[in-house]
């Protein structure tokens, strides 16, 4: 069901996105402003003056001379900003933001050796995708030369919300589930929680006739969970492929692909049997003949050549990262799947997607922490791999692939 938030944003255009967020925080630092310190990393000194009502919270704040650039959020103390906020989501690649960013850095102080007090105005950057490479230098360059400049991913913002939220911040929090932001969360495998329903969903993908026990896990939890586990699993997906992405910002032109495929087992022999009987098929059901299968959840990210680098991908050639879940089943595995993998694997033209794929056993799902570093394995291993084996010019461009730190 939307919330309310959601419902209203239907009404302007997806290119005001940043700015309605931006909003909708003004109002949070108003109403909860503990929160709000709470979300944006506060000093103790100006969360006791946010909660005193001693700063301001502007919207749409303009912070040059000529009016030309405005913050989207600005706190205010006595008149003057110690907060300037950037709030980015749909427009995230506009070819005029790194000037703009320019312009928010330029207003920060730097530091002296002799400076006791830290610089008096900070600088966050929101945005609900990892920043193109071009900012990101930007922003570390500014940290480095001791500005006060911070990063924030909307992720961060739901995870504290979750956490935290009042009644405002749990409005918020629907509305970033609404819009599909990204949190990784764990599904519980205790029969009496997901498990089952988790069962009985890729049972139902892989088309397991009802006498092999899919009577037993079909319930009104069961169907009701159903969606609540997709979201789970390409929540989890699109955490792990920026993961991977925000390491990789050169090669990585778009976002990762979120799928999930089923593979199911056919007993051939008793279909021999049927098509014998009825050389038409058309009273034979397949699904009757299966008896076990795969399912995969998996992010997929398309490598291409590096930003500046040598050109070595052609139009023709295609290279891909994958990484997931991924489940096996049999008959008699009721009520929990038999067995659960991550796993990692590279592929390109003339290579097959489930060749040399390196997976981890789980005997519960993993956090966010455990994937991770399961997955850095995985990775490492895979790449190292497909290194010996690609072809020239997938190998050169495999080169240029960092397998990200675990956590």
């Amino acid at each position: 069901m939307p919330s309310l938030f959601s419902d209203i944003q239907g009404f302007f255009s997806a290119r005001y996105s940043g700015r309605y967020f931006a909003l909708l925080l003004r109002e949070l630092a108003r109403r909860e402003p503990e929160l709000f310190a709470r979300i944006f990393g506060f000093s103790p000194d100006l969360r006791k003056a946010l909660l005193r009502r001693e700063l301001q919270v502007e919207y749409e704040w303009p912070f040059d001379a000529r009016r030309r650039r405005r913050a989207d959020l600005a706190v205010l103390r006595g008149g003057e900003p110690v907060l300037l906020l950037e709030v980015k989501e749909d427009d995230i690649k506009n070819p005029r933001n790194p000037e703009q960013l320019s312009d928010y850095l330029s207003l920060l102080d730097v530091p002296s050796p002799q400076m006791r007090q830290p610089p008096k105005l900070q600088f966050v950057h929101v945005s609900r995708f990892a920043l193109p490479p071009e900012e990101l230098s930007q922003m570390e360059e500014a940290r480095k030369a001791g500005k006060m400049v911070l990063q924030l991913r909307y992720r961060k913002i739901y995870e504290t919300l979750r956490q935290h939220g009042g009644a405002l911040g749990q409005m918020l929090q629907e509305y970033l589930e609404d819009i599909g932001v990204a949190s990784y969360d764990i599904i519980d495998l205790a029969s009496d929680k997901e498990g089952r329903s988790l069962a009985f969903l890729l049972i139902q993908i892989l088309g397991f006739p009802h006498f092999h026990g899919l009577g037993k896990l079909h319930s009104d939890k069961a169907i009701n969970d159903t969606p609540k586990l997709f979201k789970i699993l390409f929540g989890n997906l699109e955490v792990l492929g920026d993961w991977i992405k925000d390491h990789n910002q050169s090669i990585f032109r778009t976002r990762f692909t979120r799928r999930f495929k089923p593979a199911p087992i056919i007993n051939l022999n008793a279909l021999r049997k049927s098509l014998a009987k009825d050389a038409s098929g058309a009273d034979i059901g397949l699904g009757d003949h299966v008896r076990g299968g795969e399912v995969y959840f998996y992010a997929s990210g398309k490598i291409a050549n590096p930003r500046g680098g040598k050109q070595t991908l052609t139009a023709n050639d295609w290279l891909y990262v994958e990484v997931g879940y991924w489940f096996s089943l049999s008959k008699g595995g009721f009520p929990i799947p038999t067995t659960m993998w991550l796993y990692a694997n590279f592929f390109w033209r003339g290579r097959a997607d489930d060749h040399a794929v390196w997976t981890k056993d789980l005997q519960t799902f993993p956090t966010e922490v455990q994937a991770v570093n399961l997955l850095h394995d995985c990775l490492s291993r895979a790449h190292r791999d497909a290194l010996k084996e690609a072809p020239s010019p997938f190998r050169d461009a495999l080169m240029s692939f960092k397998v990200p730190p675990a956590a």
